[in-house]
């Protein structure tokens, strides 16, 4: 469906346009604070959680706006502000692939440290017993 200017549907879009913007300041607080996570202890699953929320809210996100380029009438200026908007989440959603990376390496290995771990508590509670 082409989206004319001018039209309710183009209105929708640019409110579509400001909302995003408008999590863009949301989304980057989101995004240093797991980069951080990840330079640092891993969080945990929590970390990891968060990460891949957020990474799914920045793929909807660029799910919508490569719908919106398509359907925007050629020559309207909503496609600069959609392509500037695209950048932007693809760049942000690529830092936060990267820290959701990290994140699940370091809950690998701290779920391969906690294996041999778990296992030593328990020889000693048993020889305790004995």
């Amino acid at each position: 469906m082409m989206i004319e200017k001018g039209s309710s549907q183009e209105g929708e879009a640019r409110r579509h346009i400001r909302r995003m913007e408008s999590m863009l300041k949301v989304w980057n607080d989101e995004a240093d604070r797991l980069r951080r996570v990840a330079r640092t202890d891993g969080g945990g699953q929590l970390g990891l959680r968060e990460a891949e929320r957020l990474l799914g809210q920045l793929d909807a996100a660029l799910d919508l706006t490569d719908r919106l380029v398509l359907d925007i009438e050629r020559g309207d200026e909503l496609i600069m502000d959609l392509l500037r908007l695209n950048v932007t989440l693809s760049a942000l959603s690529a830092s936060v692939s990267h820290s959701t990376e990290r994140l699940t390496d370091l809950a690998a290995q701290q779920r391969e440290i906690a294996g041999p771990a778990i296992l030593v508590d328990a020889a000693k509670a048993r020889s305790a017993r004995v």
